[in-house]
């Protein structure tokens, strides 16, 4: 009947088809996120694995051999489980962002040749060489705020933020359109 429990080899393929479930969700989860590739092929190599397991599990438990698996056991597992996730760990130490990036309050700041203000708009010019490997995971945006030497300068009020701007090579401007109030502090 279909309200009972599954026993045997139909609770064993409902299980694994769970746990290749489980992977697709997270494989589809990491790829829309933009995660990197190794994350996502990983987690869905692992629910096609999974998947074929479950499928295959009345013959593949036919052609094991149980005492030999009960000896190694702990071996078989092992194996599997760095199989399934090496990818995945590998994909979410993404190589790629290991950063070169200085703190934003670094005096010798490499990546801002200059900035000011002008009017209502502070311009920020950028290095965009230096974030060209970034480009097809990140954008840029420039923050303008009014610091008056006192306390850290991560408490300072009325910060502006820019819109967000997709890197190019060479020099940037990256440009912050300030509010009436904050321009009036500034100049």
């Amino acid at each position: 009947m279909s309200d009972e429990v599954p026993t045997g080899d139909k609770a064993v393929f409902a299980f694994l088809e769970m746990v290749a479930l489980a992977f697709a969700f997270e494989g589809v989860s990491a790829m829309l996120n933009g995660a990197a590739w190794p994350v996502y092929t990983g987690a869905l190599a692992g629910a096609v694995v999974f998947f074929l397991a479950g499928i295959a599990w009345p013959k593949l438990r036919g052609s094991l051999n149980v005492k030999t698996i009960a000896k190694n056991s702990a071996v078989f597992w092992i194996v599997t489980i760095l199989l399934v996730w090496i990818p995945v760990w590998y994909g979410t130490y993404d190589w790629r962002l290991i950063t070169d990036i200085p703190e934003f309050d670094d005096p010798q700041n490499p990546l801002i040749y200059s900035y000011g203000a002008s009017g209502d708009i502070c311009n920020v010019y950028v290095n965009g060489d230096r974030f060209w490997r970034y480009r097809h995971k990140y954008k840029l945006a420039s923050g303008c705020l009014v610091y008056d030497g006192l306390g850290s300068v991560l408490d300072a009020r009325d910060l502006q933020v820019g819109n967000l701007y997709d890197v190019s090579s060479g020099t940037m401007l990256v440009a912050v359109r300030a509010f009436a109030k904050f321009c009036r502090q500034c100049f």
